[in-house]
């Protein structure tokens, strides 16, 4: 009859850990047996900003102030850098930003879905239900293609604290297999990179966890073949015991002033949709310089069906335009000041827009039709206003241009060839990253 004995503390720990390595291990092992293009030795990396529900592009960028009442809203034009171009009154820092920014006013190819799919990925939900109709996102694309710039810093990052119904989808690796799909600091998982709190069960001492990492790192580099400590799992160790990845994500670390300048979160009353998180927005920044090539965050509560124009419990645009200005013109005068406004490139979108005509509850409905969107950094040619709608707002009249020539422009800045670079769908035939793969002219002509 065998004996058992119980495991001591530090046992423990050491097993956990190993088990959580495991892990990520086998995650590392997908990816490279999916890798088919060769990895890049640049960093270039995006910012990813999804606006949950879909932002009315008549009351931020495209304002009518010549049409009806019903149609233009209350919100006043204020006049920016730009000669001859305004946005909202509520977006005055990025009016003074408008010489690093560049909005375009005719996106099309939305379609009635309340999801993030096309903006993470250029793709809609297929009508059979498959998120992006199984096509990777850029994120989960990037990491596949390009893989890590540092061996314990993932590729592709999702930090938004997405709760709610409404577009919870960070970014899907569709084809590509879960091992490309997003690193999650929020989840309970990934919580073992923040050694201050660390969530595996029985690891509350901070100092016996230090002391058993010490003790298992002296281990496996005396004979990592005892443990099966191949490549991959050096990886995956390096991952849960590096600071890279935690000291980014540890605001405390951070000018305070900076951090001031930025702002802090504020969950809107409903706490079924996403808050306020005004973090995100540094945070996304520092991760970059750790080396993630792709971080995706969502921001505010945009589905304004009802009180557009006032403040109904922190929804309404009143209320949510401030602190996207706020958060949005700091981080463009961040990575300007920091060098990083060639090699970072910030994207600012949402599913669609929303209808010219204002409805009897003062809020806008959904409008496919028209989006729009908003760049930064990325070496892009800023200070311009590509497109323009109709009088009303309602329908584009000069150079339409759909989401996946904006993401054949993001895939270009990462160094990822649109026009030239497949795939491999599930039954192993060729699949193109996009359908329109023709980047912005006016942004890198």
């Amino acid at each position: 009859m065998a004996i058992s004995t119980p495991l001591s503390r530090r046992d423990y720990l050491k097993a956990s850990l190993l088990a959580s390595a495991g892990s990520l291990a086998r995650v590392n092992r997908l990816t490279a047996a999916t890798e088919s293009v060769g990895r890049s030795g640049s960093h270039r990396g995006l910012i990813n900003i999804f606006l949950v529900g879909g932002p009315s592009h008549i009351d931020t960028v495209d304002l009518k102030p010549d049409a009806p009442a019903e149609i233009r809203g209350s919100f006043q034009p204020i006049q920016t850098q730009l000669p001859g171009f305004s946005l909202c009154e509520h977006l005055p820092g990025l009016a003074q930003r408008m010489d690093r920014i560049a909005i375009i006013r005719s996106l099309r190819g939305g379609v009635e879905q309340h999801l993030s799919d096309l903006c993470v990925s250029g793709w809609p939900m297929s009508a059979d239900g498959r998120r992006q109709g199984d096509h990777p996102a850029i994120g989960p694309a990037a990491a596949h293609l390009l893989g890590p710039v540092h061996p314990a810093v993932p590729p592709f990052v999702g930090i938004a604290p997405l709760v709610g119904t409404i577009g919870s989808n960070v970014g899907e690796p569709g084809v590509l297999g879960r091992g490309v799909s997003a690193f999650r600091p929020d989840s309970a998982a990934e919580t073992v990179l923040d050694l201050s709190g660390l969530a595996l069960p029985r690891m509350q001492d901070r100092r016996v966890l230090l002391s058993t990492i010490q003790d298992l790192r002296r281990d496996l580099e005396a004979d990592p073949s005892q443990l099966g400590y191949d490549h991959h799992s050096r990886q995956a160790f390096e991952l849960l015991t590096s600071r890279r990845v935690a000291n980014a994500l540890d605001l405390s670390r951070e000018d305070p002033r900076l951090v001031a300048r930025y702002g802090r979160g504020h969950p809107p009353a409903d706490p079924a949709y996403a808050p306020y998180f005004m973090e995100q927005f540094l945070i996304a920044r520092r991760l970059f310089e750790v080396g993630v090539r792709v971080v995706t965050i969502a921001f505010g509560l945009w589905d304004t069906h009802s009180h557009n124009f006032s403040d109904r419990q922190g929804h309404g645009l009143i209320y949510s335009l401030p602190r996207l200005d706020q958060g949005l013109s700091a981080l463009i005068d961040d990575i300007s000041a920091r060098g990083l406004d060639q090699d970072l490139a910030v994207v600012v979108w949402g599913e669609f827009g929303r209808t010219p005509k204002i409805n009897k509850d003062a809020g806008r409905d959904h409008w496919p039709a028209v989006s729009m969107a908003i760049l930064a950094g990325g070496g892009f040619r800023t200070g311009q206003v590509i497109g323009s709608t109709d009088r009303w707002a309602s329908s584009i009249v000069d150079r339409p241009i759909h989401y996946q020539n904006v993401f054949a422009t993001l895939y270009q800045h990462l160094g990822i060839d649109p026009e030239r670079t497949l795939l491999s769908d599930r039954l192993g035939r060729p699949l193109p990253l996009l359908e329109h793969r023709e980047p912005i002219r006016e942004l890198i002509g």
